[in-house]
């Protein structure tokens, strides 16, 4: 990852692996705007939260979501920095 990403993994083990690569193929796919508005990720029992530090859009929710589906998983929920939940 190049040092302007600010992205914060976080994964119980075994799930580490895939939730780093997800962040790795989500962060060489995206772009640098994308790579500014993901606060953390977290992967728990095969459910990713992604906590947005700026407001996503459709589109960039839906390309993290492909990201993860790519690891056979389908759990995800977005939240906002408060730890609201993106609908």
């Amino acid at each position: 990852m190049s040092q302007d990403t600010f992205i914060h993994p976080n994964a119980h083990r075994p799930s580490e692996e895939r939730l780093q690569r997800t962040l790795t193929y989500a962060l060489e796919q995206a772009s640098a705007a994308l790579r500014m508005k993901i606060d953390s990720m977290s992967d728990h029992k095969g459910r990713l939260t992604i906590k947005w530090a700026a407001t996503a859009t459709e589109a960039e929710r839906q390309f993290v979501k492909s990201a993860w589906e790519a690891e056979n998983e389908h759990d995800i929920e977005h939240r906002n920095m408060d730890g609201s939940l993106i609908p």
